[in-house]
Order: structure tokens, then C-alpha cells, then sequence
């Protein structure tokens, strides 16, 4: 009988407490439903602030670029040769483009940095990247007051990198009065910006902003690193395409300059080998001019000598012809 009951009873509960975790777990998907659904207003809200945003923002850019900005004149040229928010004109691209040039050539050509090489960068994130520029000092002057103009602009259109260098600045006390709980809000709004993570692992490690957490700070260094090691690699392996590309071009220039010395070692040789030939044969060709005058001259003397020794000759047999005829003459006189 009592057998019978326990059963019953543990039937009963096995019951209820099956009961009860579906009746939780459908309030769990309900809830989970709900925040999906929120999470969603919350994105279709941003794009349409973000949308709003963008034609504003670009005005803003122009301005501050006519007033000499060199990261807004770097942003023009980009816009207009990429063709965004503004109608895609490769002349006025190249003109802001060496305006830049002739100020700060530093920054035009370190303007997109090696992780974005090969595409195309949306501009809220230059707006972001200008701003990181800023407050470190890096190819511009290092200016607070700059580098939140920038962020502030990039966070209109919700730009992850903007809002990490807001709450740098709330952070910080740089720029902004020094807020923990606002620079918390934003280093979450930033998701995965190292910054960000690198903040909120001092922040839970001090306690500023948020009650002191050691396993939560590690938690965040630790992703950290997870975060930067793909980027360090990428990054490796985008510095070392490049020492490849300067080294094979190194190479071949090296190359056509031991070719061209070659071509012309070449054609010296030739020529100093042509001219060796014309000294050759001007040589023998004086060589013989010179044989054949001594010939000619050989020739004239020894024609002059036959021609001396013929006349000597007949003026002797003229002589001993006269002789003999004088004796003849002599000799008839006498008989006579």
C-alpha cells in the first residue's frame, strides 16, 4: 500500500517539475523573442538615424576640408573617388589628393592603413579612423577637441570605432569630464574595438564604472588577444607581400641595370673594336701608301740612274766616236 503511494507521489512530482521547466522555457523563448525583436527596432532605428546622418556629415566634411583640415581633405578625395555620398570625380579626387600631398605627405600615404588594403572603406569608419588619429597624435597633431569632432561624426552613423574613442574620452577625462559609467556604456556599444576591450578589462580590474571583477577583467584581456592575434597575423603577412614585392622589384632593377651595363660594355667593346679595325687598316693602308711611294721612288731612282747611265753612255761612245774621227781626219792630212 505505502508502496503504492510513494509511487504516486513521485509520479505526482516528476509531473509538476516537468510541468513547471516547460512552463519556464516557454518563458524564456518568449522573453528571448521579445529582446530579438527589440534588438531588431533598435538596428532598423540606427540605419534610419544613420541615413539621416549621412548627407549632414559630408557638408560638414567639405567645410571643414575648404578650411584646410588635412584628414577631412583626405576623406573628400576618397569620397569622390569611390563615389561616396558625393558623385564620383577622379579630377577632384587627384586635386585634393595633392593638396594633401604638398602639406602632409606622411599622411597621404599612410591615409588607409595596411588592414584595409583592397577594399572599400565606408566613410563613418574614416570618420573613426581620423578620430584615432587625433588623439594619439599619429601624422597629425595630437588634439583632443579634433579627435571627438571626428568620433562624433562617426558615431551619428554608429561607427564601432567612434564610440571606443568617445569613451576613451569620458575614460580618460580627455575631452570630455570624466564619466566611468558613460565610457562603459560606450566601450560596450563598440563591440570588438580593441581599445574598447583593453578599457573594460582595466575598468572591471579597478572597479571604475562598474564593481571590481578580476575573472571578468581577464575575460576581456583574454578576448583581446583573441581579437588582435588574426589582425597581427593578417598584418604579418601583408608587411611581408610587401618586402616580397620590394625585394623582386629590387631584383629585376638590378637585373636590367647589369643588362644594360652589359649592352653597353658590350658596345664600347665593339666599338673600341671597330676603332682598333680603322686604326688596323689605316695602318696597313699607310703601310702600303708608304710601301708603294718607296716603290715609286725606288723605281724613279733606279729609272733615273739608267736613264743618267745611258746618256753617260752614249756621251762616251759620242766622244770616242769624235776621237776616232779626229784621228782618221789627222791621219789623212799627214798622208796627204
Amino acid at each position: 500500500m505505502w508502496k503504492k503511494i510513494l509511487a504516486l507521489l513521485l509520479a505526482f512530482m516528476l509531473t509538476a517539475n516537468f510541468l513547471s521547466v516547460n512552463a519556464k522555457t516557454k518563458e524564456e523563448k518568449e522573453a528571448e523573442k521579445q529582446a530579438n525583436k527589440e534588438f531588431k527596432l533598435q538596428k532598423k532605428r540606427e540605419k534610419e538615424l544613420a541615413k539621416a546622418a549621412r548627407k549632414t556629415n559630408i557638408l560638414k566634411v567639405a567645410e571643414w576640408a575648404k578650411n584646410g583640415d588635412v584628414q577631412a581633405q583626405m576623406i573628400l578625395s576618397y569620397a569622390y573617388a569611390t563615389g561616396q555620398r558625393v558623385e564620383r570625380v577622379k579630377e577632384l579626387a587627384e586635386q585634393w589628393q595633392d593638396k594633401v600631398t604638398a602639406s602632409n605627405e606622411e599622411l597621404a600615404k599612410n591615409f588607409i592603413p595596411l588592414e584595409y588594403i583592397n577594399q572599400k572603406v565606408k566613410l563613418p569608419r574614416l570618420y573613426g579612423l581620423a578620430a584615432s588619429r587625433s588623439q594619439i597624435g599619429l601624422y597629425v597633431e595630437q588634439n583632443f577637441d579634433d579627435a571627438l569632432r571626428w568620433a562624433e561624426l562617426g558615431a551619428s552613423e554608429f561607427d564601432t570605432l567612434s564610440f571606443a574613442i568617445i569613451g576613451t574620452a569620458y575614460y580618460t577625462g580627455r575631452g570630455y569630464r570624466q564619466d566611468y559609467k558613460k565610457a562603459i556604456e560606450f566601450f560596450k556599444k563598440a563591440g570588438n574595438e580593441p581599445i574598447a576591450l583593453s578599457m573594460l578589462s582595466d575598468a572591471y580590474a579597478k572597479g571604475h564604472g562598474v564593481d571590481q571583477d578580476l575573472a571578468k577583467s581577464k575575460f576581456y584581456a583574454d578576448y583581446l588577444k583573441s581579437v588582435q592575434q588574426p589582425k597581427i597575423d593578417k598584418q604579418r603577412q601583408k608587411n611581408q607581400a610587401k618586402l616580397d614585392k620590394q625585394r623582386d622589384k629590387t631584383s629585376a632593377d638590378d637585373k636590367t641595370s647589369a643588362d644594360n651595363k652589359t649592352s653597353t660594355d658590350d658596345k664600347t667593346s665593339a666599338n673600341d673594336k671597330t676603332s682598333t679595325d680603322d686604326k688596323t687598316s689605316a695602318d696597313n693602308k699607310t703601310s702600303a701608301d708608304d710601301k708603294t711611294s718607296a716603290d715609286d721612288k725606288a723605281f724613279a731612282d733606279n729609272k733615273t740612274s739608267a736613264d743618267n747611265k745611258t746618256s753617260a753612255d752614249d756621251k762616251t761612245s759620242a766622244n770616242d766616236k769624235t776621237s776616232a774621227d779626229n784621228k782618221t781626219s789627222d791621219k789623212k792630212s799627214e798622208e796627204k
